[in-house]
């Protein structure tokens, strides 16, 4: 066959029967996803042709690549100089739950899903086993191993497809992920939201995290989707958010608040997290306008609450 070097066979006949250990490499084991020998280069001009087919159709923005670590750097690497050199600016986002900078060193992906970024605040809101201080030195680390350009890029999420939601890993805690959102939307990186989380979608661990959309407004938790509709709009509106340069980074344990102040040209903003249950005190910037809430500032956030101040 003048496919025999496109796959990996070990031997023939070909074995592959349920319960059995197929003898030829496949996707974990599973013998209906045999691997593609991606250093032929007629397996290679296949796959990114029919990438490069897509983009050019339908005007694509980018390819997220599932469990792309499985895949060498080899490919990678001529995968992003031909989907590139049919759209520049297209987006590669790779899938792995691990440290990913040797596939973010620019010749190879744009970014990935940000998995530790999902870890920590699970860590932190689902399972209360970090406080305030440790979560910020985490994310602290991430960035430090990566390339200065890559951490804005960062796909931020707080559960997937893969995962069962973030709101049923807070046993339907709605104030947790009210927060867990704010994190997501105003800190470095870009806000993956996994659909239906807008509207408190539930969803335990997989297949149920997949299932349908509620399309019906009678299950759709409305106060969430207005929360998340203005932390959208703070987001878009203040490009001090996303921009901007960290200017002071305050993490109190014993309060459980994160205060990070960023910066830009035109505004200074601070935005505050209160992980607590309890309601704190910040008035120091009482009388200040909160985006948020697009009123001026009381000095007090409810628990499990964000507020974001103009300086």
């Amino acid at each position: 066959s003048r496919y025999l070097d496109w796959y990996f066979i070990e031997r023939f006949p070909l074995k592959g029967e349920k319960g059995e250990t197929p003898n030829f490499k496949c996707f974990g084991y599973y013998d209906g996803m045999p691997k593609l020998n991606l250093k032929n280069p007629e397996v290679e001009k296949f796959v990114t042709d029919v990438a490069c087919y897509w983009i050019k159709e339908c005007d694509i923005d980018g390819w997220r690549m599932d469990v792309g670590d499985e895949i060498s750097h080899f490919f990678w690497k001529r995968f992003r100089k031909a989907v590139k050199a049919v759209k520049k600016d297209l987006l590669i986002i790779g899938e792995i739950w691990h440290y990913a900078g040797d596939f973010l060193e620019g010749d190879e992906w744009d970014t990935v899903m940000n998995y530790p970024f999902y870890l920590n605040l699970i860590d932190l809101l689902a399972d209360e086993k970090i406080n305030v201080s440790q979560f910020i030195q985490n994310l602290g680390y991430l960035k430090g191993r990566l390339n200065k350009k890559c951490y804005p890029l960062m796909w931020n999420l707080i559960d997937s497809h893969d995962t069962a939601r973030f709101l049923h890993l807070c046993d339907d805690n709605k104030k947790k992920q009210h927060l867990a959102a704010a994190f997501q939307l105003l800190l470095p990186g870009m806000p993956m939201i996994y659909y239906g989380d807008e509207f408190a979608m539930p969803g335990a661990n997989d297949p149920d995290c997949r299932r349908g959309m509620y399309w019906d407004e009678e299950y759709q938790d409305k106060e969430m989707f207005e929360w998340y509709k203005q932390l959208l709009k703070v987001r878009k509106n203040h490009a001090c958010i996303v921009e901007g340069e960290p200017m002071e980074l305050a993490a109190r344990d014993e309060e459980e608040t994160i205060v990070l102040t960023r910066k830009n040209g035109e505004e200074t903003l601070a935005l505050i997290f209160n992980c607590s249950s309890s309601a704190r005190m910040f008035n120091e910037y009482a009388q200040k306008y909160d985006l948020l809430r697009e009123n001026p500032f009381d000095g007090k956030i409810e628990g499990l609450d964000a507020a974001v101040i103009v300086l």
